[in-house]
């Protein structure tokens, strides 16, 4: 929430970490003082989010004036070594809300008081799906879990890997307690220029396109249920991958790994005798009705269901459209099948991938962006892009 105020804004980018830091330390020691004032409530052990977040930007505000005052600046760390410079851009399009988040921390070390540490600059980018909850709590979350960790000096492939499961497991428990059902991709950017390396973590679709000299690495393998080896584990874990437009985990979701519940938004009422089977279903916002002359082939509702599923494509209009199998011999009377909401876990795992790129100096940018931008744009027009823009704007 801090990188997204006024501080983050109008203060100086060198500033923004230490004075993170102290509001971070001064809200702990208000929490631990007068816990009710600071929105805890003890009938559910836990702080009432509005309050909570009044307490923090009252806090930074605070902060903030105190250290307006330049004779107080001297009691900050001194300067590092200049930032890079970072432009981002988030753009919802025909979306009714946006779902998506981005971070950027300069000065991770600073944040979480880390002065052994190499100096970590952190980037991330969050694509949510069926609502914003996971990417917001992963905005907020994953880089403190990723600082905090005991790998985070030694070794920050681990650390970026246990994070990335830490956030999940947590937010996992959060949706069950507050019954949400949103999930997330991710893809992250450690970097470490002392080091010269740079580490690129990310679970889904989400991508990071490395230009170098006018040379292009894109560094993400994307999680797509049409990958052999995730088609594979998704079996192995019960669920199934369908043609659904493209291809999908259980015919609903076009990415093989997440970050959140990643609930299956699909409901079925079937009323099925020797010659007509009706189906209600709720596969998209709006409700389709859809009536089929066909028989019944499967007995177990495992082959049933996907079955179902294989019904239906997506045409352009993202209407559905009916394949009918007029041939199947009828089997089986049934009246009604109810199919109650399922988790795509275990299928859609949170387990990122993590590379390690060494650097030479002669990187001139780093491009993290969800689906929205690479399909659509080609990396060889996204740097073009870049590099006009660079041109134009030195």
């Amino acid at each position: 929430m801090l990188r997204h105020n006024e501080l983050s804004r109008k203060c100086p980018a060198n500033l923004v970490g230490p004075l993170i830091k102290i509001v971070i330390d001064e809200i702990r020691k208000a929490c631990k003082k007068e816990p009710l004032s600071c929105g805890f409530n003890p009938s559910d052990n836990a702080y009432e989010p509005l309050r909570l977040m009044q307490t923090v930007m009252a806090k930074t505000n605070e902060v903030c004036l105190r250290y307006l005052d330049n004779s107080m600046l001297c009691s900050l760390p001194s300067p590092g070594p200049p930032y890079f410079q970072t432009s981002v851009c988030a753009i919802k399009n025909s979306r009714r809300r946006m779902e998506d988040r981005h971070v950027v921390i300069h000065d991770l070390n600073s944040m979480f008081n880390i002065p052994e540490a190499s100096p970590s600059s952190y980037y991330a980018v969050f694509d949510g799906h069926a609502g914003h909850d996971a990417a917001a709590y992963s905005a907020a979350h994953l880089h403190q879990f990723l600082a905090e960790n005991k790998h985070f000096i030694s070794n920050p492939e681990q650390a970026l890997l246990d994070a990335f499961c830490k956030t999940d497991a947590l937010f996992t428990d959060k949706c069950r307690v507050e019954n949400l059902s949103s999930g997330t991709t991710a893809v992250v950017a450690l970097l470490r220029p002392k080091e010269k390396t740079l580490y690129i973590a990310w679970v889904g679709d989400s991508q990071a396109l490395l230009v170098n000299q006018g040379r292009l690495l894109q560094v993400v393998n994307p999680h797509k249920p049409s990958r052999q080896d995730e088609r594979e584990r998704i079996e192995k874990q019960g669920g199934c991958v369908v043609m659904w437009g493209t291809w999908r985990v259980n015919g609903q979701l076009a990415v093989s790994r997440a970050i959140g519940k990643n609930f299956q938004w699909k409901r079925y009422l079937m009323e099925v005798n020797r010659s007509q089977l009706e189906i209600v279903t709720n596969l998209m916002p709006n409700i389709y009705e859809i009536r089929l002359p066909l028989a019944l082939e499967f007995l177990e509702i495992g082959k049933l269901e996907k079955l179902i599923m294989q019904l239906f494509i997506f045409g352009k209009s993202r209407q559905p459209k009916a394949k009918v199998r007029p041939e199947i011999t009828p089997l089986l009377q049934i009246n009604y099948i109810t199919f109650r909401d399922a988790e795509y876990k275990p299928s859609v795992i949170a387990i990122p991938d993590v590379r390690e790129i060494p650097l030479d100096g002669g990187e001139d940018f780093l491009i993290l962006a969800c689906d929205g931008l690479w399909d659509f744009v080609s990396e060889d027009m996204a740097a073009r892009t870049v590099y006009n823009l660079i041109t134009e704007n030195p």
